[in-house]
């Protein structure tokens, strides 16, 4: 699961990255993005990432035609945080959420 979180965190890191070296050549163009993430999956359960006996067409078929970062780094290996850094942009300590019980807070 941590692998696959990880493969979510750095495949957003590495789009705002590319997307906003985009933005900068053509300013008036707009970019729309589309974040699929799943849930209670671990990494090794996907085809594209070898396994052989789980069939995970669809995703493999995303992998292969988009992008797929095989090694990649989290500043915050958790779920909650970690999706809140995807969706904010903002790091797990200047957001405040810092651990899954942090998913109903409702001071943010």
């Amino acid at each position: 699961m941590q692998h696959f979180q990880l493969l979510i965190v750095s495949l957003a890191l590495h789009l705002l990255n590319a997307l906003s070296a985009h933005a900068a050549e053509s300013p008036k163009k707009s970019i729309n993005l589309l974040f699929i993430i799943t849930d209670q999956q671990r990494w090794d359960t996907l085809g594209c990432a070898g396994n052989t006996v789980i069939k995970t067409p669809n995703i493999d078929r995303l992998a292969r035609e988009g992008a797929l970062f095989a090694k990649m780094y989290s500043s915050c290996p958790v779920c909650v945080p970690a999706r809140t850094t995807i969706l904010t942009g903002h790091s797990s300590a200047s957001s405040g959420v810092l651990g899954n019980d942090d998913v109903n807070r409702i001071d943010l």
